[in-house]
């Protein structure tokens, strides 16, 4: 391993693999004692790294076998970065780590595959075992050794994410957008007992976007799921997550809801403010799933969504009504359940006429 100190901004560029990997590579193979992350940058603002593939943080133990620190990138500190055309492989435990006072990055057309493989030609799954998460960005609170610093102002955009439990998780990431990505999850054994994975976690973090991106499969337990502070949490500088917009995405095929807005029995903080327009919620076991609506301007509004063939279409569980107009429910008559007609399902005090006669995501005058 090599330390490298340099007082001025820096641009570190492989080689361009084409429609594959970067051949210039970062192998992080360790075989034994305590692992550490394949490549660490801290402080390093205006870091350009482009066209490099990192891997294998997290082998040469036994397969799956990790002690926490199993990171292909471990970002500290670092603001204004570009990082690009880059690939992530088997690092074990998160692929990609943003943390601390780490702001106005952009990561873009950045590769993740988490499954550990077996060596070439075949690359098969060795064992079952999944990277926690592809992207984490974390302010990293005083409370579990960080400095409280709110990670602000990065933008993802092209990702392709797959072979991981939780495609990107973000706490105390505030304005914090995820654009035109393709991300899958898969449980993991190593992760939360084997029984979840999620697209896209939204915790402690306000004013999070995401927008145009393709979120799921089938063997994928969530789609997104947004949250405030959990009644186990050290935390106590933020209670909830505010302010999240979904705009025009497609989430699909997971088994339980497309959209979670979480609150657990219990937990002090809840995801306020939210906005889903303009998506397409298909095939999942339940389009929305709301713990959380309230009144005012800390009420959740799901507006000019289409559904077709969840389960349910929208499970909605708070006191207050929630506001569902202007959706498609997959048939003229209206959503079935709580709406009285044959559509997708709704459950719960759901608001949800006017309706639409077309995915809100169909131009039918072709204005544009």
């Amino acid at each position: 391993r090599e330390r490298l100190s340099i007082d001025k901004r820096i641009e570190i560029e492989g080689v361009d693999g084409g429609v594959d990997c970067s051949p210039t590579e970062i192998n992080g193979i360790q075989s034994g004692g305590s692992h550490l992350p394949a490549m660490t940058v801290t402080n390093a603002d205006g870091l350009t790294l482009r066209q490099i593939t990192v891997r294998n943080a997290g082998e040469g133990t036994v397969c799956g076998q990790n002690t926490g620190d199993e990171i292909g990138i471990d970002v500290l500190d670092t603001s204004n970065a570009l990082f690009e055309d880059i690939c992530l492989l088997e690092n074990g435990v998160t692929e990609m780590r943003l943390r601390g006072d780490s702001d106005n990055n952009t990561l873009r057309d950045i590769t993740i595959d988490g499954v550990i493989r077996t060596p070439p030609p075949e690359f098969l799954d060795a064992c079952g075992h999944r990277s926690r998460e592809g992207i984490l960005i974390d302010g990293w609170p005083t409370c579990e050794g960080g400095s409280d610093a709110i990670a602000s102002g990065n933008v993802i955009e092209n990702l392709v994410a797959s072979g991981v439990s939780r495609g990107v998780s973000l706490r105390f990431a505030d304005s914090t957008e995820i654009l035109s990505s393709t991300i899958t999850a898969s449980n993991a054994p190593a992760w939360d007992g084997g029984n979840y994975s999620v697209g896209v976690l939204v915790s402690l973090s306000d004013n999070v976007r995401l927008e145009a991106n393709r979120i799921g499969q089938t063997d994928q337990t969530e789609g997104v799921r947004s949250a405030g502070r959990d009644a186990a949490s050290c935390v106590t500088t933020r209670t909830d997550t505010s302010g999240t917009v979904l705009d025009g995405n497609i989430i699909e095929d997971v088994s339980g809801a497309g959209l979670r807005l979480f609150q657990a029995s219990g937990d002090p903080g809840a995801p306020v403010s939210t906005l889903a327009r303009c998506n397409d919620l298909v095939f999942n076991g339940v389009g929305a799933d709301v713990d959380w609506a309230s009144f005012g301007g800390t009420a959740t509004v799901l507006e000019l969504n289409a559904s077709r063939s969840n389960t349910v279409r929208v499970r909605h569980t708070a006191g207050a009504t929630l506001s569902a107009r202007e959706s498609g429910w997959n048939c003229p008559s209206g959503p079935g359940g709580a709406g009285g007609g044959t559509g997708d399902t709704v459950v719960g005090a759901v608001t949800f006429a006017p309706g639409l006669s077309s995915p809100a995501r169909t131009d039918g005058d072709n204005d544009g």
